[in-house]
């Protein structure tokens, strides 16, 4: 059986993105370790299996808005959605139902990363 361990998010600021994860998603530090020139930053999120990787890629240019592909499943999405912006979390697309039968929304982290916060009908 195969799983997701982790999946890598690049970042501009380190210390902030840290921040962010904690504050607005509730996520807990695993590893924040310095390699070489990269530093690596492993979160886990409440009750999650899949971690995330903050971290800045050498030479890595940052772009605000950039679309991350990646979608954070919730099982009540109403309270997690309430919740993340009782916490400030910026979301860009409000929560409404997607075309594929479920609710989503959008939302952008402190790097401007963008990621679907999701939940099947």
């Amino acid at each position: 059986m195969l799983s997701i361990r982790f999946v890598t998010v690049p970042v501009a600021n380190s210390d902030r993105a840290r921040d962010w994860y904690q504050g607005k998603l509730g996520c807990t530090v695993v590893v924040d370790q310095q390699y070489g020139p990269v530093r690596w930053i492993e979160m886990a999120f409440p009750g999650g299996r899949s971690n995330v990787v903050l971290f800045t890629p050498p030479g890595f240019e940052h772009r605000v808005g950039q679309f991350t592909g990646i979608s954070l499943m919730a099982d009540d999405i109403e309270a997690v959605y309430e919740d993340m912006q009782a916490r400030g979390v910026e979301f860009v697309e409000p929560l409404a139902t997607a075309d594929w039968g479920g609710k989503q929304a959008i939302f952008r982290d402190s790097e401007g990363n963008q990621f679907v916060l999701a939940q099947e009908s």
